[in-house]
């Protein structure tokens, strides 16, 4: 468990994307129109960040605070955090972001503003080509973790799922694409490990 230091201030960066989920998903179950205009600022606010945090690959990095994602034993060092995040742009981080802006397009497209819904889709199509592109491990069939970073998660394959990169027979059978993934939901290549 972690418990805060009193005096410091704690920012969770990736959970202001999961306040855009459980909005659209508020919507979903109540066609509650007016509470998506109420907070649809927000929603633009936490997009605008990560925009601002675009890094010389065009991927989303060096986001500040902490960009916590799960509490699985492997990042236990990283209190939560991808490793890739500490050396650069992380695929879990980005396909995060990357469903932010396909869940604040259909906000903004659900409120009368078809044009911003437009830019946000188009921004989150330049991400899931950066990642295609930059982290796709063709020898594996699996997304890397990052661009250069050699380490294979579940959560970046799901993550790849929900934005729409890979679907059907393809999206069932990639979490376990020629490798056995442990327990924990990661693997790592054995020169990760040390396990020449």
């Amino acid at each position: 468990m972690c418990i805060p230091d009193q005096g410091r201030k704690l920012v969770i960066s990736t959970f202001s994307l999961h306040y855009i989920f459980m909005l659209l998903e508020y919507y979903k179950r109540t066609g509650d129109a007016g509470l998506l205009k109420q907070y649809r600022s927000d929603v633009d606010a936490i997009l605008e960040y990560y925009d601002r945090h675009m890094g010389a690959q065009g991927l989303v990095e060096n986001l500040g605070y902490w960009d916590f994602v799960d509490w699985q034993e492997s990042w236990h060092d990283t209190q939560g955090r991808p490793g890739a995040a500490a050396c650069g742009p992380s695929t879990i981080l980005n396909l995060m972001y990357g469903k932010a802006l396909l869940d604040g397009a259909e906000i903004y497209e659900n409120t009368g503003r078809p044009g911003t819904a437009e830019e946000y889709r188009e921004r989150q199509k330049h991400i899931t080509d950066r990642i295609q592109a930059l982290c796709w491990d063709e020898g594996r069939n699996m997304y890397r973790e990052g661009p250069s970073y050699p380490e294979f998660t579940q959560h970046a394959q799901s993550w790849a799922v929900l934005n729409g990169m890979i679907s059907g027979r393809e999206a069932l059978c990639l979490p376990s694409s020629g490798t056995a993934e442990t327990k924990r939901g990661i693997e790592r290549p054995p020169q990760v490990l040390g396990d020449e």
